[in-house]
């Protein structure tokens, strides 16, 4: 039995029968297509309603309905009712709807319906001959197919491409790639203008060196990418931004020069979704190979930057940035293209190989493996944690004969869109604010997962629940949602996951432990989602009641021990250890969470009978801790706080919610803010940093820490007349306007960078900045930020 991975489903219809294609890569690396013509699509009617939408039983022709016997979740008797093709499912579903006949399933893609069906998640086990493919190494066609488990060994393509400013036209492309077992590749193809010098034969690109060639005019330089991708012959293609920039602008220029758009492994137009109006994920199917966006792997594994840039994720993970970071990049680039060609040649390999190194540092095409794996989603959809609780549960549900709704539809008078409760969400305790010495931060473990398994909350117990009222077995939430113990899915997907994840831990496993965790995670928001087709506000809300209770409950007994709780939020309490000594206080903090873990599970058997998968952590101690107030209020802010921990080199800062991590706050607030609080906590003056800081602020030394960064969340013609300064900033760039927008205030208002025409306004910095958070802090220590500026001014320092 052959063993493979699939890297991209997909179906087309022929002669009038839909044809399933699982296009993958095999273990030994060579690529595969798995064709089966044995299904049909299909969708489910209650039995009741059958002979209302005028459908039964047939030998032949579509719709028919087949002969197995199924259940909805109501306990209803349902129908499944085949069609001849996938587009022949809509029209019918659209008919039957506006008759009032509910449709279940109705929605669910045609081959993610045939892999589900077959437990099939990610790797397949193929049983059965195979021919060679023109395109593809092996042809499989209706064969036996199981799951399997392996790791595959993928080869991994970086593209990038450079244009004029206004993306119109194309001056060259890089690919970039580091092959097991073959040589590496990193070329550069371009344009010849008549105003470029001569071009080097090869380029050196940061620790690569690579090669470029170039081509008369646009039209060969495409047929040179789409002969150099097949020659390759990559299993995942990759980038930064590669679909919504990339792939997009290719996507035109093929179209206008007339060239077929074929980069896939079967000569199949590659098409492309760009994001949508309220910046939703984009595909794009390139048939035979993954297209994997490396920004989207980076923000998918939950790794927190202050941008997303390529220059920023680079800095930060490589210590490396890209060789152009002109504030106007698009027409410094122009500009190299056409004077510069081996800096411009240099800078556009250097951008594709960038991709590939930040990739295998965080190993995140590993991650992305995984993640399929888990979920059976392919690897560019893993992100999409409704889609992969669709494939998990509706799976599940099938295997009892049971069928799943269809998603409530935007808008309708779905009752499921309406008659909810309001959700609730995670608890947070009033804080305390002050600075404070020796605090505990104890933390529950994966809480929302662990109450889903301990307490049996499942959108299949809680309809049998209903179904059965008064059966014993019950488990009632806080919120009043019952759930019958023992028959829930979610229930029995965790207690798989969390052994799995364990074992992962312990054998320091990041891959394979964070894949885990990001699906588990997901659970809890799939429900709370109406886009989910098990959306309830009731289920879900059982979970954070829960949580609720059990942070309470923990609150209760931490004080109870003589032990002031001055924050709490969600999974996490903050607590006053009364310990100078930090040694004494991490032993007694670790006894503490043995106490207060053995209790948690006896009052948990006490309450509802079942036993508790909850566990209390000893995340850390803080020397040093800070919890601000809200600005101008005596009341404690929330999710907002710093402190000083200890690390294996002495002791380090760290800050949550504040200004220095937050990507919308300038370089000078999170600076200000550091050292400022490094100076409370070490009990000097601050009162000289602070006049320093605003001496160096007002005779322009700290220009450069000016910038204000924030992205656009919707099209820059969707903002109204009134519009925050980010958007006033991007309609004054000429060409255009990037997601995220770089700015700095002004005498005359917000400027985009590379289009400053005004002085800086410093006082508005001072204000807008500075002021918010030296007030914060210094309140705690009786000072006061206007009294630091009179005092300034008055000793000619201001």
């Amino acid at each position: 039995m052959d063993r493979g991975f699939i890297l991209n489903p997909t179906y087309r219809v022929e002669h009038g029968r839909p044809v399933v294609h699982l296009f993958g890569v095999t273990e030994d690396a060579e690529s595969f297509v798995v064709r089966d013509t044995r299904s049909r699509p299909s969708f489910f009617l209650k039995a009741a309603d059958l002979s209302r939408a005028g459908i039964g039983p047939a030998t032949e022709g579509y719709p028919r309905v087949t002969s197995r016997t199924w259940h909805t979740m109501d306990g209803e008797e349902a129908a499944e009712v085949q069609v001849a093709v996938p587009p022949d499912v809509p029209p019918l579903r659209d008919r039957l709807r506006s008759e009032g006949i509910e449709c279940f399933e109705a929605d669910i893609p045609f081959v993610t319906r045939f892999l589900f069906d077959r437990g099939l998640r990610g790797a397949i086990g193929i049983d059965g001959p195979c021919r060679k493919g023109r395109r593809v190494g092996r042809i499989y066609e209706n064969v036996d197919l199981e799951p399997a488990a392996f790791e595959p060994r993928l080869r991994v393509l970086s593209l990038d491409i450079e244009t004029d400013p206004r993306a119109e036209r194309i001056f060259s492309f890089a690919l970039f790639a580091r092959l097991p077992h073959e040589a590496h590749v990193a070329e550069v193809h371009y344009v010849i203008s008549p105003e470029q010098g001569e071009a080097p034969g090869d380029i050196e690109s940061g620790r690569e060196a690579g090669f470029c060639f170039p081509h008369p005019d646009e039209p060969s330089l495409l047929g040179a990418l789409v002969r150099r991708i097949r020659e390759i012959d990559p299993d995942v293609l990759t980038g930064w931004n590669v679909i919504d920039f990339d792939l997009l602008v290719l996507e035109r220029a093929f179209r206008r020069c007339g060239v077929p758009f074929f980069l896939g492994r079967a000569d199949m137009a590659c098409r492309v979704r760009p994001r949508g109006e309220a910046w939703g994920s984009s595909r794009a199917t390139v048939h035979g190979r993954a297209v994997v966006d490396g920004l989207d792997l980076l923000r998918g594994a939950f790794i927190r930057l202050d941008q997303y840039s390529l220059e920023t994720a680079s800095r930060v993970i490589l210590g490396e940035g890209k060789v152009v970071t002109s504030a106007d990049r698009g027409r410094e680039i122009e500009r190299l293209y056409r004077e510069d060609l081996p800096t411009f040649l240099r800078y556009n390999l250097t951008d594709a190989r960038l991709v590939i190194d930040i990739l295998e540092k965080r190993a995140l095409i590993a991650l992305a493996v995984r993640r399929s794996f888990l979920t059976g989603l392919p690897m560019d959809r893993v992100a999409g944690s409704i889609a992969a609780f669709d494939f998990l549960y509706v799976g599940n549900l099938h295997r009892r004969g049971i069928v799943a709704p269809s998603v409530p539809e935007e808008g309708s008078a779905d009752p499921r869109l309406h008659n909810q409760p309001a959700p609730i969400g995670g608890y947070v305790l009033e804080s305390v604010p002050g600075i404070y010495e020796s605090v505990w931060l104890f933390d529950y473990r994966s809480l929302y997962p662990s109450i889903i398994r301990t307490f049996h909350i499942d959108p299949l117990g809680h309809a049998l629940a209903a179904r059965e009222p008064g059966s014993r077995g019950r488990i009632r939430a806080p919120n009043g949602a019952e759930f019958l113990r023992d028959a829930g899915i979610l229930p029995q997907i965790l207690a798989e996951l969390f052994p799995q994840r364990a074992d992962a831990l312990r054998r320091d496993e990041w891959v394979v432990s964070t894949a885990i965790k990001i699906l588990m995670n997901s659970f809890y928001g799939v429900l709370a989602t109406p886009r989910c087709r098990f959306f309830s506000t009731l289920v879900s809300n059982a979970i954070t009641t829960f949580g609720q209770q059990i942070l309470l409950w923990t609150k209760a007994r931490l004080e109870e021990m003589g032990y002031p709780v001055i924050y709490g939020d969600t999974d996490s309490v903050f607590a006053l250890s009364g310990l100078a000594d930090p040694a004494r206080a991490e032993d007694r903090g670790r006894e503490v969470v043995a106490h207060l873990n053995t209790a948690l599970r006896d009052w948990v058997i006490a309450t509802h009978g079942v036993p508790s998968h909850l566990e209390l952590e000893y995340e850390r101690l803080y020397l040093k801790f800070f919890m601000p107030s809200l600005r101008h209020a005596s009341e404690g802010s929330k999710k907002r706080y710093a402190g000083v921990v200890a690390t294996p080199t002495g002791t380090e800062l760290v800050f949550t919610g504040l200004e220095s991590v937050r990507r919308d706050w300038t370089v000078l607030a999170k600076d200000f803010q550091r050292h400022l609080l490094t100076a409370v906590f070490e009990g000097s003056d601050p009162e000289p940093f602070v006049m320093t800081f605003l001496k160096e602020l007002r005779a322009g030394d700290r220009d450069g820490d000016l910038v204000y960064r924030k992205s656009l969340r919707k099209p820059l013609e969707d903002y109204g007349k009134t519009t925050p300064p980010h958007v006033k900033a991007a309609r004054l760039i000429p060409g255009p306007v990037g997601r995220v927008i770089s700015y700095v205030m002004t005498t005359e208002g917000p400027q985009p960078l590379g289009h400053v025409t005004a002085p800086l306004d410093y006082e508005h910095y001072v204000e807008k900045q500075l002021r918010p958070i030296a007030e914060s802090i210094l309140t705690h220590i009786g000072k006061d930020f206007d009294e630091i500026l009179g005092k300034g001014t008055q000793l000619g320092l201001l």
